[in-house]
């Protein structure tokens, strides 16, 4: 029994024995002194400077330029880049801060044989300098990197967070590029017969639909609004037009201002949003149609009486064979050329205040008038 009982806690021994040998040779040996305050600069370099970088990781490589235009994906990917984020990985570098080099450090201990991340930035001026960023230290927020391929350094933070999000995620995903949505002055949508609709703005701001009905100024306000931050989901280029409904479209939305018009081509259901094509030929995918394209009857003029309360001057009401009349002389009001201005006021608002809940395209057999006057 004694035998038994020493031959199990020298194989549970050899075992402890074996995993502290494991976690030794996985893990980086902890430098002497990460936490050090004389940490420096790794590198000076700004954004401006950079006219080309390349970013390889566990996708392949990716290789962007920039123009007077902005930054541009030329491979593997070939579309417009997202400067915020492509100028941010040269900020990344500039702000790392490195302690002194680790004496003796062999690169593949630290993860930096083969990098997690390898990111090449190109100067205007000519030369280039590489950032390779391995393991994340085992002490602190800190990570092991190497700068041209010279000594291992401790930098701080974890570049890797940053350096390894998907490709994809660097492309610029505007649906339509510099837009102004308040000098859009006509919308038109081409679908089903039912559920095609033009709208346009007034010189006086408000917005009518082409059968004569007062659409509201909000909603197509924010409908511009909405083209503008408009944004891609998902990219499916590697689909023709046709192959998603595009070619020709299952509808169309056209926006019109004084610099011409925008049209956006709208294709089928995919991947939980709907197909679309921007102007510049790149198809993807965005949220809910009505997003975008909202049915007929949420373009309506909701108000009964679209006009602010300060700015009518009569209120005249017809209801079975009877009328009353309200006119307002600067703060006071008469009923039928009686004082009345508390009765006055309170129809008012509530008249201002109604809204239709949907549209009823039938015959009024009663009518309401309020009168806009000329306010001085």
């Amino acid at each position: 029994m004694e035998d038994k009982q020493t031959q199990q806690m020298t194989i549970l021994a050899a075992v402890l024995v074996a995993l502290v040998l494991v976690i030794k040779l996985v893990e980086p040996p902890e430098p002497e002194d990460e936490t050090t305050s004389d940490d420096k600069d790794l590198v000076e370099i700004k954004a401006e400077e950079v006219v080309g970088l390349t970013l390889t990781t566990e996708e392949g490589s990716l290789i962007a330029e920039r123009g007077e235009s902005g930054w541009r994906l030329v491979s593997p990917i070939q579309a417009k880049g997202k400067t915020s984020d492509l100028d941010g990985l040269v900020e990344l570098v500039d702000a790392l801060r490195v302690g002194e080099p680790i004496t003796g450090a062999s690169p593949a201990t630290y993860g930096l044989e083969t990098p997690k991340a390898s990111l090449t930035l190109r100067r205007a001026g000519g030369g280039e300098l590489r950032l390779d960023v391995g393991a994340d230290s085992p002490v602190g927020f800190k990570s092991y990197v190497r700068l041209d391929g010279g000594e291992v350094l401790v930098a701080s933070g974890h570049p890797n967070e940053t350096l390894l999000k998907p490709f994809a995620a660097l492309r610029d995903d505007a649906v339509v590029q510099d837009v102004d949505p308040y000098q859009i002055t006509r919308v038109r949508l081409e679908q089903d017969a039912l559920e095609s609709w033009v709208a346009e703005r007034r010189p006086d701001s408000s917005w009518w639909l082409s059968d004569g009905r007062r659409a509201s100024a909000d909603r197509l306000t924010a409908l511009a609004e909405r083209l503008a931050t408009l944004r891609f989901e998902t990219f499916w280029e590697d689909l023709s037009p046709a192959e998603v409904g595009l070619n020709p479209p299952l509808a169309a939305l056209t926006f019109t201002s004084p610099t011409g018009e925008i049209t956006l081509p709208l294709g089928q259901e995919r991947a939980g949003g709907r197909l679309i094509q921007s102007p510049s030929g790149t198809i993807g995918t965005i949220g809910e149609l009505n997003y975008i394209a909202p049915p007929l009857a949420e373009l309506l003029e909701p108000r009964l009486v679209p006009l602010a309360p300060s700015l009518v001057d009569s209120l005249t009401v017809t209801w079975e064979g009877k009328t009353a009349r309200w006119t307002r002389s600067g703060e006071t009001w008469t009923l039928n050329g009686a004082p009345d201005s508390a009765q006055g006021v309170g129809a008012i608002s509530f008249i201002i205040d109604g809204q239709a809940d949907r549209a009823a395209p039938r015959r009024a057999e009663r009518r309401l008038r309020a009168h806009r006057g000329q306010r001085r």
